[in-house]
This record gives C-alpha cells, sequence and structure tokens, in this order.
C-alpha cells in the first residue's frame, strides 16, 4: 500500500485513520485524499459542474466548490486554503487558528497546541495567493467567544494588514470575512455558522 494514500485500507476495513498529521505513522496527506480521490468519486457520479475528472477539470470548476471544517476540521481547512487553493474558491474555517503545516497533538495529549509567528503566517497564507493571482478566492471564518479559536480573531485582523486581502461582505470586491458569535467551542453551533456562510457563498 502506497504511504501516502490508505484507499486500500478503506476498502477492505471500511475505514482508516485519518491522515491529517494527528496518527503516528500516517503522513499529514489528508489533502492530497479530498482531490485525488473524494472529488472525482463524489463529483462525477452526482450531478455536478465536474465533467472531467481530471486535474485541469476539478481545476476549472473550482468557483463551484467551497471547503469548510469546524474545530480541527478547521485548521484544516486553513490548510486546504494553502494547499489546494486552485481547486477551491470558497473556504470556511470555522472555530481554528491557523497553525501552517504545524502537526497538531494527539487528541487529550500533553503536547502544547502549536502557533505559528506572524511572519509565518503572512507567509503562509499569501504564499498560493501570489502563486496563483489571477485566480478569485473568499475565506469566511467564524469562531464563538475568547475560549473558541484560540486567536483566530486576531490572526483574521493581521490577514487584513496584509496586501492580499481585503476585507468586506462582497465577494466581487472583497476576499476575506469574520464572524464572531458570543458562544462557544461547541458542534452544536456549526448549523448557526453555515446559515451565514452560505448567504455569502457562490455569490459572486
Amino acid at each position: 500500500m502506497d504511504p501516502m494514500r490508505d484507499a486500500d485500507v478503506r476498502i477492505q476495513t471500511g475505514g482508516a485513520e485519518a491522515g491529517d498529521g494527528r496518527t503516528p505513522g500516517i503522513p499529514p496527506c489528508y489533502f492530497d485524499e479530498i482531490v485525488k480521490d473524494i472529488l472525482p468519486a463524489v463529483e462525477m457520479k452526482y450531478n455536478t459542474y465536474l465533467d472531467d475528472p481530471s486535474d485541469e477539470g476539478l481545476k476549472a470548476t473550482r468557483d463551484h466548490r467551497a471547503f469548510s471544517g469546524y474545530s480541527r476540521g478547521g485548521s484544516w481547512t486553513w490548510r486546504m486554503f494553502h494547499h489546494c487553493f486552485e481547486y477551491f474558491r470558497w473556504f470556511c474555517p470555522t472555530s481554528s487558528p491557523i497553525r501552517g503545516d504545524k502537526a497538531l497533538p494527539m487528541p487529550h495529549g500533553s503536547a502544547p497546541v502549536p502557533t505559528i509567528t506572524d511572519e509565518e503566517l503572512a507567509d503562509y497564507m499569501t504564499a498560493p495567493v501570489r502563486e496563483h493571482p489571477d485566480l478569485p478566492f473568499f475565506i469566511y471564518a467564524g469562531s464563538g467567544g475568547k475560549s473558541d479559536g484560540l486567536g483566530m480573531r486576531e490572526q483574521v485582523r493581521k490577514l487584513t494588514e496584509l496586501n492580499e486581502f481585503s476585507y468586506g461582505s462582497d465577494p466581487k470586491k472583497n476576499n476575506l470575512l469574520y464572524t464572531l458569535s458570543d458562544y462557544y467551542h461547541t458542534d452544536y453551533l456549526i448549523p448557526y455558522y453555515m446559515w451565514n456562510y452560505l448567504k455569502i457563498l457562490f455569490k459572486a
């Protein structure tokens, strides 16, 4: 089995550990699986804009594709922006700061949650934009109160200081927006975040 992908394990057992860097021995290959395995399998089966499952076909339909995740999935939404910018136009990270590609500690582990410097933050988030300056994008991030997102609000504020980002709610003019609720860190509130996200996504 290719150590970078676990399709064989999924076929044989119906499941496999997530390749998001938190499982020892499994490289953080989540974004690779999404693009190479999941998108073609799903979008060629259902009524979507994809009619060519090649790499070129996936890139050509990015305007009709969004990626969102909550908490641990929010960390991966930021990573998807960095690694899969050509395949998605819309990104909605929820309740998680930007950590770059630094591995998260194991659940309930004693390792500290990794952080990145302001310089690392700027480099990580502007790299795909500078590499593909003609590709539009929109990030609509959201988190709750002080205990939710662990610095996410301040990171988004720092992004607004970069030339590559324009803050506002109009995807035709802006590419970054942030929702702050009064709530705590719980997936029960995901429908409320999604309600706000879907008012903006795909409006350009």
